[in-house]
């Protein structure tokens, strides 16, 4: 996504709407600059760091996940783990 925007004679760049609700961005929202080589690089200051992992969650949780799972008691060469205790740690039980 790409954008073009103006600076007012103030310094002032308008984040288009649709940047600011696909970044959670408001009017108390704050933001951190810095400059990489010749880019300006914006980059949202998290207060509700919870909501971002949970709204994070929610994205991954999006894409399908296949994950091979050694039956409990069974070995192979290399380490194993059983399927309750997996799932458990990856939050699907």
């Amino acid at each position: 996504m790409a954008n073009t925007v103006k600076v007012d004679k103030q310094g002032r760049i308008l984040v288009p709407a649709e940047i600011r609700r696909k970044m959670g961005l408001n009017s108390d929202s704050e933001v951190q600059l810095k400059i990489i080589g010749n880019e300006l690089v914006i980059r949202k200051i998290s207060s509700d760091l919870r909501a971002d992992v949970e709204r994070w969650k929610q994205d991954l949780l999006k894409f399908p996940v296949h994950i091979d799972v050694v039956p409990e008691g069974k070995e192979t060469d290399d380490k194993w783990i059983g399927k309750n205790y997996a799932e458990r740690k990856l939050g699907i039980r």
